[in-house]
């Protein structure tokens, strides 16, 4: 329960930051009832939405999982295919749909 009294539900963000890392909703991811998946779904270079999801990032239509832009030193803009900050189980490859790393 959040300290509303309402729980989070499955595909609910928990925890969201705009372009410029500012927190637009405030960490609420341990009351997730299931777990927790980051998604890259905006220009910050230090955070990551978060979502309450169980199922396991890199799957056909789950999102990407994360490799940042630390590890590969990209530079470029984050939401394109093949988008090098993400990456997905083989077969599938890494589609920005609606501004959010994807794997299709």
């Amino acid at each position: 329960r959040t300290l509303e009294g309402s729980l989070l539900t499955e595909g609910s963000a928990c925890y969201d930051i705009d372009d410029q890392c500012r927190v637009t909703k405030s960490n609420l991811c341990d009351f997730c009832p299931g777990g927790v998946q980051v998604a890259k779904s905006n220009n910050c270079a230090t955070d990551y939405t978060r979502y309450c999801l169980s199922r396991v990032c890199g799957e056909k239509g789950q999102f990407a999982c994360i490799r940042g832009k630390q590890a590969t030193s990209y530079t470029g803009p984050y939401c394109i295919n093949d988008s090098p900050i993400g990456f997905c189980r083989k077969p599938y490859r890494v589609f920005c749909e609606n501004k959010i790393l994807i794997c299709r």
